[in-house]
């Protein structure tokens, strides 16, 4: 199974078990290899997002969110990154070899970048054992 698939496994059980969670979060954490996930709701009890980060040993982390609207976020942060906040940039994301998508993305954070991904690159995301991110300024 691949990384890609399990942290998506993980952000599956994070919605499944967002449905009994109460205010606050992270609650349902999950651990699958070298993905942890996680739910969060707002202060009225209510769903927010679901949230997995994909950590390499080396290197950048991988974030995906699924919001209270069914909107994927897809991040990528860096302990030797030093941005702005609010810079933005374009993030193009390749899903084995073939699917390609760019999209753009804003720095929340000096270390980390995300960007809304389209309903054909969550497809492709679930299809993919392979992602590429490249970014340019």
């Amino acid at each position: 199974m691949t990384n890609i698939l399990r942290g998506l496994i993980a952000g599956l059980a994070c919605v499944a078990f967002g449905v009994t969670a109460y205010a606050g979060g992270p609650f349902g954490i999950i651990c699958v290899g070298a993905w942890q996930g996680a739910v969060y709701i707002n202060d009225k009890g209510a769903f927010s997002d679901c949230t997995t980060v994909g950590k390499l040993e080396k290197g950048p982390a991988v974030i995906l969110a699924e919001n209270v609207d069914r909107t994927w976020i897809i991040g990528v942060a860096d302990p030797s990154w030093s941005m702005r906040d609010r810079e933005s940039l374009s993030l193009v994301l390749t899903f084995d070899n073939q699917a390609k998508f760019e999209i753009a993305a804003t720095a929340g954070a000096k270390k980390a970048v995300g960007g809304v991904l389209p309903a054909q690159g969550v497809e492709a995301l679930r299809k993919s054992r392979l992602l590429v991110a490249t970014a340019n300024k």
